[in-house]
């Protein structure tokens, strides 16, 4: 659960993910996520949480390989348990107030 923005006040937010970096090599291709809260009214974001390296097969917050359609970003949290830890530390650090 978020706390309500700071800078607006509105009370709903949500958790998102964005491909931050990748690299390939002969046998393999290689992603890390960043994840973050961001206020539905304002837009405002809080600190980015980067996952680690790690394949494609390993975990993709949107899916859009194997599963054939882009789920929602609550969807994402609910159902992939590679990506919560990082979700829950970007609503931890959105309720601390840290930004970026």
């Amino acid at each position: 659960q978020t706390d309500p923005c700071p800078f607006c006040g509105h009370e709903y937010s949500k958790v998102r993910f964005k491909q931050h970096d990748f690299y390939y090599t002969d046998l393999e291709k290689k992603y890390r996520w960043k994840c973050y809260v961001v206020c539905n009214k304002c837009l405002s974001r809080g600190a980015p949480v980067t996952t680690g390296w790690m394949l494609k097969s390993e975990g993709d917050p949107h899916n859009t390989i194997y599963e054939g359609k882009m789920p929602t970003n609550a969807e994402v949290v609910k159902n992939t348990e590679t990506f919560k830890p990082f979700a829950e530390e970007a609503i931890r650090l959105w309720n601390k107030r840290e930004w970026y």
